[in-house]
């Protein structure tokens, strides 16, 4: 069964709680990228997760628009804690209040960019529904 990987840009009490919660779900692989590394950016451009989630307080605005120019095919979200809502910043609008938010919005995702990438089984997407509903996988 292939994982999705989820980078987490930004450590604080509040991507390390959703980090863990998505965790939890399983058959995700969550990556924390440091954004106080110097070199976090290249980090991202190289890991190329399925989806990248930005706490909006680590990030910077030139930071935000490089991230937003890179040629990627990962979803962009941002954990903006003012608002207690995830939003999603690229492929469509979309937010968040919830793990299972987050969960089905990654599954929405995913099969929107299931006809442009093509990479994908049946077995895939059942997993990736099964987890959004909150289910294990045998």
């Amino acid at each position: 069964m292939s994982h999705r990987t989820v980078a987490i840009y930004g450590r604080s009490l509040f991507t390390e709680g959703l980090g863990l919660l998505l965790n939890e779900r399983g058959h995700l692989r969550i990556v924390w990228v440091d954004s106080a590394k110097p070199e976090a950016l290249q980090h991202l451009v190289d890991l190329r997760p399925d989806v990248l989630i930005l706490d909006l307080q680590h990030v910077s605005p030139g930071t935000m628009v490089e991230l937003l120019l890179q040629p990627h095919n990962q979803s962009i979200l941002a954990l903006d804690l003012h608002e207690n809502q995830l939003i999603c910043l690229s492929v469509h609008p979309a937010a968040a209040a919830s793990v299972d938010d987050v969960l089905a919005l990654f599954e929405q995702m995913w099969s929107q960019s299931r006809g442009r990438t093509g990479d994908r089984n049946e077995d895939d997407l059942l997993t990736e529904r099964a987890v959004a509903r909150g289910q294990e996988m045998a």
